[in-house]
Order: structure tokens, then sequence, then C-alpha cells
């Protein structure tokens, strides 16, 4: 965000609130057309400014072999839109602004939006100005997606941050620890008269393809933020045996086959502070992590760190360990089980040969 442009906005900024939607308004107007973040922002002659546009590849490679792509990185201002589902923005016309104000994670989920949200809600309230950042209960998609928006911006604006209230509380520690105390939190349909955007920097993706962009400089500006690493002295084995899904059946065999290892489950990872959480992955000496919401968190172990990946064999999961790996030059390798049960595909159940996890844990 330009200095000149966020001076004129450092007006004194509302002490947090809470805002909740008032469901009683509602308009006939459907949800129409789509227009890129840019093209609006030109056609209404709002702020926008491209930071970087790059479109090289990175030197490794996503589930299915092809290169990472750097990612553009943009900053806008919008006024009187509406925030709803992932972070799209919708105007007072009724048009969705798409390009990056979420993270784009599969091609069809513009097409979905007109069935979820066949009406606009208006309410009564609003919010005068304040910066998108959004949210989500899912801890890895909070960290890659929506937390690695804000290094984006400077630390200490004193605009309201905006938060979806899906986004649980617990998490609020780790945008303040970004340097932004002054959040705001709202539902679907909440509308804001003046909304600073900062892309979305780590998304699959921009409509025409179905590629893996991530931004380098947001991971490195997370962990100089936020990462606690200390000498690399623990082995740690994450568990998902407490989740509804994508469990790995045969989870006692495996653990047999970890000597040293200490168990980390769900329970344990979500009441633990962030800075406790931080202290322990930044000690980790090798890591083996099944695929999930915690996953992403590798960001913050060692450089040296060993990454044991396990997989289902239907879960892409390329934003998380392996990306990270291939930014910090970490040792990485994924085992994939074959899946078991039925229900989603990516959220199965699993197995996993404990011949190839020691075989993996004896690489150099």
């Amino acid at each position: 965000m330009a200095d000149e442009d966020l001076a004129a906005s450092r007006a004194s900024a509302p002490a947090p609130i809470k805002y909740i939607p008032d469901f009683a308004l509602r308009s006939e107007d459907a949800l129409g057309g789509a227009l890129e973040a840019d093209q609006y922002c030109s056609e209404k002659g709002w702020f926008f400014d491209e930071i970087t546009h790059l479109d090289g590849e990175l030197p490794f490679k996503d589930h299915v072999g092809r290169q990472f792509r750097h990612s553009r990185e943009w900053i806008a201002c919008m006024k009187d839109v509406r925030v709803i589902s992932e972070g799209f923005l919708v105007t007072g016309e009724g048009v969705i602004t798409r390009g990056l104000t979420h993270c784009n994670i599969s091609v069809t989920i513009h097409g979905r939006l007109f069935e979820a949200y066949p009406e606009i809600i208006h309410s009564s309230a609003e919010i005068p100005e304040a910066i998108l950042c959004w949210g989500t209960d899912n801890f890895g998609h909070w960290l890659w997606e929506f937390l690695a928006r804000m290094t984006l911006l400077k630390k200490g604006l004193s605009i309201p941050v905006l938060l979806n209230e899906k986004t649980p509380p617990r998490f609020y520690e780790w945008i303040v620890a970004m340097g932004f105390e002054n959040l705001v939190i709202a539902g679907d349909w909440v509308k804001v008269k003046k909304l600073w955007v900062p892309s979305v920097v780590n998304y699959r993706g921009h409509y025409e393809n179905n590629e893996c962009y991530v931004s380098v400089k947001s991971i490195l500006a997370l962990r100089s933020r936020l990462a606690r690493i200390g000498r690399p002295r623990r082995k740690l084995y994450f568990s998902r045996a407490q989740d509804a899904w994508r469990r790995i059946v045969n989870e006692p065999e495996v653990i047999e086959n970890l000597p040293g290892f200490e168990v980390i489950d769900t329970e344990r990872i979500a009441g633990m502070s962030m800075e406790d959480q931080l202290e322990l992955v930044g000690e980790a000496h090798t890591i083996v992590m099944p695929c999930g919401g915690a996953s992403p968190i590798t960001m913050f172990a060692p450089e040296n760190c060993k990454i044991i990946e396990l997989n289902n064999n239907l879960l892409h999961a390329d934003f998380g360990s392996a990306a990270w790996a291939g930014i910090l030059g970490q040792k990485f390798c994924r085992i994939d089980g074959p899946p078991v049960g039925e229900g989603m595909k990516r959220d199965r159940d699993y197995t996993i040969d404990p011949k190839k996890l020691e075989e993996a844990l004896c690489q150099p």
C-alpha cells in the first residue's frame, strides 16, 4: 500500500468491534457477472498497485510434476463492496470481483457461488474502512492463504483488519504477532465502504489454469516475523487419530516404527499457544506429518529438518510441506498409502506401509 494513500486513510480507527449481520433485508438481485479486480478498479478509477506480476517457474514441482510458478501480488482499494464465502467481493451492482481476492483452490468455485448465494443480502450496518484478511477454521489455509497475504502490508497500521467470524479466536494471536492488533470480526455479506485488499499470494490457477502459484517472499516474511528456530533436536509425529477423516487406520503400527518420536495429537496442538507451537516445530530434527490442516506448520521448522508427509494418494496437498520444503531447502518426501472406506475421495482414511516409512527415515 502506497505510503501517501495510507497516510490519508489513517484517521482515528475505531476500537475493535464485532459486526452482527442483519439478515432481515434481502434483495431480489441475483449475483451476476464477474470482473477481474484490476479491471474493476480501473473502470472505477480506484487505487490498484501491482507489486509483482511474475510468471517464471520455480525449481520444484507439484503433485503431477508441473513446476510451481511465481505468484502475482497486488494491493487494491475498493469501495462499497461486500465479502462472502472464501473472500469473494460483491459490488453494489451485484457483480463478483475475482482474481486473487481468494485462493481459487478450484476453478469451479465461482460457478458454485451462484447456487450458494442466489440473492444479495443487504444489512443496515456497515464498516467504514478495513483491510481484508478474512480467514477460515482450517489452520493450513489460515496460514498460507490469509495470513500470507498480510505480508504485503507494513506492520502497525491503524486501519482495522477484517476477519471472518468463522475464524477461531485462537488464530487471532497469529495476526496480532504479525503486527496487526486492530481487528474487526464479521460474517458473510458484511459491507465495507472502503476496503483495502491485499491479494492472496499462494493460490491455484487464475481461472485460466490449475497450476500452483507461490510467493517465495511471503513464506520468507512469515518465517522472519514468526519463526522460533532453535537447535534441531526433536522428532515429532503429528497424529490425526482424533480427526473425522483422513486417518491412518494402522497408526499403532506406524508409531511402533517411530522410536523416540513425540506423538502430537489434534487436541494437544489445538490447545497450544502460538509461541508453544512455533517453539515445538522450531526445534524439530524430523517431522512425520499426515496431510491435513496442520501440515503447513512445517514452514516454521529448521531448514535442515527432514519432513516425511503421509497421504492417501487422493489429496493434492501442494500448498503445504512440499512447497515450503522446495523454498527452504528442507529434506522432503511423501509416502502415499492405499485409501480405504467410502466418502469424499480426498478425505478417505488410508494405510501406510511401515517398511516405506522405515526406508524414508533411513535416507540421509
